[in-house]
């Protein structure tokens, strides 16, 4: 399977797996699609035969890890200085673990890099469609681009990202066509798109770097390029790791230090097209005129769906996938165990409050699910979180810590967190059954007759 659309590894030296020697990592529907595939290969070059069987339902509810170590599912271990030993929770001696997959694929030789182009490509176009005598067209956030973006591209991203993030003081932010980073109050880098090449701009001077390996861009006639003017595509693994060099650089230059921030997975998983319009991530222009974004089956004439509309927090969330709504559910049942909170939902989001105080809010970012805690984000820095300060930005003077809810591991941080803010108030949990907060899916036009959507007055 070299060289196809399976992006297999081989872990043939691992003993473990002698009999089994292609890994395939299963991050998103279409490698799970990719993955069915395989296995029918599989049986195949076995001589299986398919049978007549009805699928069962294997799924596994979550559990928390209280739960998961009473049914003995998880084991709390001791590793002594010689790590020859383990014990478990129980005392019992346990044989050490097996030679694990990622220890495997860490031994594996580094693949050849991919040979520089001898001229850069020029940046792909919008997909567009034939519709209603004119030019359908799309404009695509930053966020769009990467969910639509293949599995190389978003490792990459995810590698950049925490790079940059665990520098001392350094702070993200995602807006429509790009993501920023600022040390204090000064741009040290950003990444965008330019076709399907994600680009990364750093606070550096392009003629340093002139007829050197690394093949950089001066972008700094570009307004937006004054304080980030070197521009570096990443289209290969060698120009990724170029990159993270370039980093070191800067921040060496900047005399900023690094801190043991523990790297979190970035990745989103590929969303149709539909999908992200839905979303708010993607916007329908024709013949130029942008459209509001489509989130179902919108009613109305052409000069109702051209106006701008805004969305408010429950029609977002209304839109948005299952997993984010499990993950709002499964925070907002953590806020709510606590004594003394009462949630209010407004236009933009929800707030928690503990007798006046504010504990907590959410919110939407560029379609991203955000909670905001009444903490101090400096506390927090060099733990490995994700958060940001968002102190400066009106509305959350009181609940400065933003913390981007991207994945289960994400929302599991911001409830570790909750107890924190709970803890500086006095507030203690209390037996509480949890409740469903999971937002029906409906469409644009009902939400518009609920009130949930409204046209945005200039």
């Amino acid at each position: 399977y070299a060289d196809t659309k399976y992006l297999v590894e081989d872990v043939s030296e691992s003993t473990s797996y002698a009999d089994t020697p292609c890994m395939y990592r299963i991050k998103n529907a279409r490698r799970a699609r990719y993955a069915v595939d395989l296995i029918v290969a599989a049986m195949e070059q076995a001589g299986a035969i398919r049978i007549e069987r009805e699928a069962e339902d294997f799924y596994l509810p979550y559990e928390d890890i209280v739960a998961l170590i009473r049914e003995g599912l998880i084991k709390r271990t001791v590793k002594f200085g010689n790590g020859e030993s383990f014990f478990s929770q129980s005392g019992e001696e346990s044989a050490p673990a097996e030679e694990t997959i990622n220890e495997v694929a860490a031994t594996e030789p580094e693949p050849e890099p991919e040979p520089e182009p001898e001229s850069e490509p020029e940046p792909e176009p919008e997909e567009t469609a034939e519709e209603a005598g004119g030019m359908q067209m799309y404009e695509r956030s930053f966020t769009a681009r990467l969910i639509q973006s293949d599995d190389e591209t978003k490792q990459w991203y995810a590698g950049l990202k925490n790079e940059l993030l665990s520098y001392k003081k350094v702070k993200d932010r995602m807006s429509w066509k790009k993501e920023t980073y600022k040390l204090g109050k000064n741009k040290v880098a950003r990444m965008s798109f330019r076709g399907k090449v994600l680009c990364l701009y750093l606070a550096l001077d392009p003629a340093d770097y002139a007829d050197s390996k690394y093949k950089v861009e001066d972008v700094s006639s570009n307004a937006s390029g004054t304080e980030t003017p070197l521009m570096y595509r990443i289209k290969n693994e060698k120009r990724y790791r170029y990159a993270l060099q370039l980093i070191a650089e800067m921040m060496r230059a900047k005399a900023v230090h690094r801190t043991d921030r523990e790297p979190i997975d970035y990745y989103l998983p590929y969303e149709d097209t539909e999908s992200l319009m839905e979303k708010g991530l993607v916007r329908r222009e024709t013949g130029g005129e942008p459209f509001a974004p489509l989130r179902g089956a919108a009613g109305g004439n052409a000069a109702q769906n051209a106006a701008e509309k805004e969305w408010s927090f429950r029609a977002t969330m209304s839109v948005s996938g299952e997993d984010v709504k499990a993950r709002y559910s499964a925070i907002k049942n953590e806020a709510l165990s606590y004594e003394g909170i009462v949630d209010v939902e407004g236009w933009n989001g929800e707030a928690f409050t503990a007798g006046g105080n504010a504990a907590m809010r959410f919110g939407f970012d560029s379609g991203v699910l955000c909670a905001y805690l009444a903490l101090d984000p400096k506390v927090y820095d060099g733990a490995g979180y994700a958060a940001e300060d968002a102190g400066a930005e009106e509305g959350f003077t009181d609940t400065p810590m933003k913390y981007p809810v991207y994945g289960d591991r994400d929302a599991r941080i911001v409830i570790d967190l909750i107890s924190d803010v709970m803890h500086k108030y006095g507030l203690k949990k209390y037996p509480r059954i949890g409740e469903s907060y999971l937002e029906p899916a409906r469409t644009e036009a009902e939400l518009e007759a609920m009130g949930l959507i409204r046209v945005k007055n200039d």
